[in-house]
This record gives structure tokens, C-alpha cells and sequence, in this order.
């Protein structure tokens, strides 16, 4: 009895980790505005912001910016393949003029939708796409 007593409470411990699996455990302190530092593939990333914000009801995390249109997207972290997803992305049309600043936009964009990795240290911000791409993030002033 004093086994299978034990064995349910594992199970049932198992099971509320797994069911109240939190995003902000991977993300801790998260919240706030990074500053892109460096990004070897898009270097005119350098200087953007992105502001972070956990979203509870979504158990996810909206990561977005803006250049000349605000843009982002929901990202959530799955703890069985130890990958991000992005979704629900979404943002403003506002026609830009400058070819450069659409150019650059579309990346941030398309790099935003394509997140894969999320490394957090004591002060780098670093998140990797699924192909490869990096940015480096600090907080932002």
C-alpha cells in the first residue's frame, strides 16, 4: 500500500509539473526592453529595440518592435523539444518610402517569426532562429 501511496503521489507530482509547465521559468526577469547589440547575419539590427512582455492567459511571450511599423509575435516555449515557436504574428502596414528601412523591417520581422532559441545569462540576451540566425540583446536604458 505504502508503494502504490508513493507511486500516486510521483505520478500526480509528474503530472501537475508537466500540466503547470511555466514559460517564465525559462525566461526569468525576461520583461522589458532589449536593445539589439550585435547580430553578425543583419548588422543593420544593431541599436532596435525589442520590448518583451509575458502574456499569462497565453502562457507565452509577445516580443516586438518597431522601425517604422510596430510588428511581433506570441512565443512560446516548449518544453519537450526545448524549442520556442512563434505565433500570432501580426503588425502595422504604414507604407515606407525608404527602401533600406522596409528591407531592414521585413528582417526583424521575418527573424521574429522564426524564433527557435531563447538563451538568457546574467546579462546577454541571445535568440537564434530556426535557421541560424542570432541576436545578441542587452537591457535596454
Amino acid at each position: 500500500m505504502i508503494v502504490s501511496s508513493f507511486s500516486f503521489w510521483i505520478l500526480l507530482l509528474f503530472c501537475f509539473i508537466e500540466k503547470n509547465t511555466i514559460l517564465a521559468l525559462p525566461l526569468i526577469d525576461a520583461e522589458g526592453k532589449w536593445t539589439i547589440i550585435e547580430s553578425p547575419q543583419h548588422p543593420e539590427f544593431n541599436g532596435i529595440i525589442l520590448q518583451i512582455k509575458y502574456k499569462q492567459q497565453e502562457d507565452s511571450y509577445n516580443v516586438n518592435a518597431r522601425i517604422i511599423n510596430s510588428f511581433g509575435c506570441f512565443v512560446r516555449f516548449n518544453p519537450a523539444t526545448d524549442e520556442w515557436k512563434s505565433s500570432y504574428c501580426a503588425g502595422t502596414e504604414m507604407y515606407i518610402l525608404d527602401d533600406k528601412e522596409r528591407t531592414k523591417e521585413d528582417n526583424l520581422f521575418k527573424f521574429i517569426r522564426n524564433i527557435q532559441k531563447i538563451i538568457r545569462d546574467d546579462k546577454i540576451f541571445r535568440i537564434i532562429t530556426n535557421n541560424g540566425e542570432r541576436i545578441d540583446l542587452i537591457r535596454a536604458e
